[in-house]
């Protein structure tokens, strides 16, 4: 495939290619000559803003062809960097009366490079409906999914301008066909019943302030503080209850931040919805690429200062 007159193409070339193939700017041939060209030569941008988006667009584009899929592994040794779930940093959810998807060792976790929180929360959301439900539980290949079924006007968002999209939209496109979802409405104060009735569900538009951006701190009460940043997509896990507060455990895609603690007042301050699988998951959609492991990393993600979900408001209902 990435051959031109028998001579092998760079990685730039075969991501160019690979973009030509998928139809990106197909409609628009001006457009396409453009980007591509920029992309060929970042001295024709003389916007220092402008030629770092595009050198960004290009370390993606060749990572997303380089790569042979994500980067998994299931030993605790080779997970170098990884904030790792702690029974004393998280007291508490030892107890058989809380809600804790790790009571039957079924942890995952997932290291989120780029702005792709609103698909590894949903991918780790079906992950654990197969899990609740005590069905074998692969897991989504989300470089796989990127090269192999994003949308043309998905694969310009993603290289060009490292736009996300809708968590809840995705999660329903991954799930058994006439999957349905229960949520948002006003489900705090259900979301113990929930968890135990459906299993982790997923936290969509969390709207994230300075603080929560410190990867030193893993428990957040009360409101929020500093600067707004952006949204973000994460999976509730757990639930437990102490001097009448509630806490919820959501899990994370930033390395050093997998698991945080809130409570239901930073939970409810943060603007977010949560939505559960009403429908019982019993399988992995066939046509899906998937891997089995414990640790993943998605290799086509490029390290950017972009963290959060691009969140669709009409989503909320």
């Amino acid at each position: 495939m990435y051959r031109y007159f028998g001579e092998e193409l760079s990685d730039l070339e075969k991501g160019i290619q690979f973009l030509e193939v998928k139809g990106v700017f197909g409609s628009k041939p001006d457009v396409a000559a453009a980007q591509f060209s920029y992309l060929r030569d970042l001295t024709r941008l003389k916007d220092p803003m402008e030629r770092a988006k595009y050198q960004a667009a290009r370390e993606k584009l060749v990572r997303l062809v380089q790569t042979g899929g994500e980067k998994r592994w299931n030993s605790t040794e080779e997970s170098s960097g990884f904030h790792l779930w702690s029974d004393s940093e998280f007291p508490g959810y030892q107890r058989e009366d809380v809600f804790f998807l790790h009571h039957n060792n079924s942890l995952n976790y997932r290291h989120q490079l780029s702005g792709l929180c609103y698909l590894h929360a949903p991918a780790m959301v079906q992950h654990y409906a197969l899990v609740h439900n005590n069905h074998p539980a692969p897991m989504i290949d989300l470089v796989a999914f990127i090269r192999e079924r994003f949308t043309v006007e998905a694969l310009e968002y993603y290289i060009f301008d490292n736009k996300g999209g809708s968590s809840v939209s995705f999660l329903k496109t991954i799930l058994q066909p006439d999957s349905t979802l229960i949520g948002p409405g006003n489900i705090f104060d259900l979301l113990p019943t929930m968890l135990n009735t459906y299993g982790p569900g997923l936290v969509s538009g969390f709207e994230v302030y300075k603080d929560f951006t410190n990867c030193s701190i893993h428990h957040h009460k009360g409101t929020h503080t500093g600067d707004y940043v952006g949204l973000h997509a994460m999976a509730v896990v757990g639930h437990r209850k102490e001097n009448g507060t509630q806490y919820f455990l959501l899990q994370n895609w930033w390395k050093t931040k997998q698991f945080v603690e809130v409570d239901i007042s930073y939970l409810k301050n943060s603007g977010s919805s949560v939505w559960f699988i009403e429908t019982l998951q019993t399988e992995m959609p066939a046509n899906f690429t998937t891997n089995v492991a414990q640790f993943h990393e998605s290799e086509a993600d490029k390290e950017e200062g972009y963290i959060l979900e691009m969140y669709y408001k009409l989503q909320r209902g």
